[in-house]
């Protein structure tokens, strides 16, 4: 059964030539998958001469919010497995929330950034300001992501905060450090890990309010361009850092923003939904795409 992924084509900065692009490259590279690109078709064929066989249009239109509602539509109705956004946040959010609907119980959906250790940390900025039960339904969202698609087996979970004692924090840290460990035993909530310990690996979720998880993902993204750039502007460090060539190539491939190009948005009711950066070039946008695919595959294999 082919995994069919929904891409909103008129939604992000550079859309929809370069969303049209790593939708092509996405449909070329994965027989297996139906690409199906939402939005004005005119112009999506404009943008390419040609389109795979497994690549196909629906017409919305030119209007960005008729686009991503409809690629939301599709996850909701069935038709799609999944659905990839790279337009405003907001937006985004909002046709998931519309057009595809929350589970029952849940108030608020997270974008869960999927960190290169393999660590979940939600919120990532679909919630700015959160309450304690949206912290407390974002630790079992992203629990149940960690298990059922990532494969881990008794997921861990720890708080994100300023130290590891559980009085540190403010008053919504404190009060989740609280409450999780009433709620989960102490092999399960490991307590507060501070911004160092994200790339570590040492909980597989980790949880916090939607602003200060987009601050600290935003800065860990920055490691790769600054890098780059230290190593552009000076020719000594550039001679000496031949011999590490291979170990920083596999560092890049770890930490480039472009390879995690689109995040889960965990809450929603039927299938699944994934918000790209709005900045994706063809490059982000064909990531994002295999990002959506390994996960619907994943879930399959262990429904």
């Amino acid at each position: 059964m082919k995994a069919i992924i929904a891409v909103d084509a008129m939604g992000g900065d550079y859309a929809p030539l370069e969303i049209v692009k790593g939708g092509v490259q996405a449909a070329k590279r994965y027989t297996d998958t139906e690409v199906v690109l939402t939005g004005c078709e005119e112009t999506i064929r404009n943008c390419v001469r040609s389109l795979p066989g497994n690549l196909r249009i629906v017409n919305t239109g030119k209007s960005k919010r008729s686009s991503v509602a409809r690629a939301a539509a599709l996850v909701g109705n069935k038709e799609a497995d999944a659905a990839v956004a790279f337009g405003e946040t907001g937006k985004a959010v909002w046709a998931a929330e519309k057009y595809i609907g929350l589970l029952p119980g849940i108030n608020m959906p997270a974008i869960a950034a999927i960190l290169p250790g393999g660590t979940i940390l939600l919120d990532f900025g679909a919630v700015s300001d959160c309450n304690l039960d949206n912290l407390v339904q974002f630790a079992e969202l992203g629990i149940t992501y960690s298990g059922e698609v990532l494969g881990n087996i008794n997921p861990t979970l720890a708080t994100l905060s300023i130290g590891e004692e559980p009085t540190k924090g403010n008053k919504l840290i404190r009060a989740a450090h609280e409450r999780f460990r009433g709620d989960y035993p102490p092999n399960i909530f490991l307590g507060n890990i501070e911004g160092r310990h994200l790339l570590l690996g040492m909980a597989n979720v980790v949880v916090t309010d939607g602003f200060t998880g987009n601050v600290a993902i935003k800065s860990l993204e920055a490691i790769s361009p600054f890098v780059k750039a230290q190593i552009k502007s000076d020719w000594i460090l550039k001679l000496t850092i031949i011999a590490a060539m291979p170990f920083l190539l596999r560092l890049h491939s770890k930490i480039d923003s472009s390879k995690h190009a689109a995040q889960p948005l965990l809450g929603i009711r039927e299938g699944l939904y994934f918000i790209g950066h709005g900045n994706s070039k063809a490059a982000s946008v064909f990531h994002g795409i295999s990002i959506a695919r390994k996960a619907v595959i994943s879930k399959r294999a262990r429904a």
